[in-house]
């Protein structure tokens, strides 16, 4: 195989190989996106379980105040 500018490139796996942007190699998803958009999806989850927990407090204390308004 020879060696320089003119042998043959090879395929990334699942990345951009060249300047145009065509996609080149296995289109599959790699172990390290999928890891990205996990810890992403996790991060959300995180933050919507602390946003209801929060209005389940509010909740809780608008339910105790009107309690002790009658």
């Amino acid at each position: 195989m020879p060696d320089g500018p003119q042998a043959p490139r090879r395929p990334t796996r699942g990345g951009m190989d060249n300047e145009e942007g065509e996609q080149r190699g296995d289109p599959r998803p790699t172990f390290l996106s999928l890891r990205l958009e996990y810890e992403k999806e996790r991060e959300k989850r995180k933050a919507l379980e602390l946003q209801l927990h929060t209005i389940e407090e509010l909740h809780a204390e608008s339910r105790l105040q009107h309690a002790f308004m009658y």
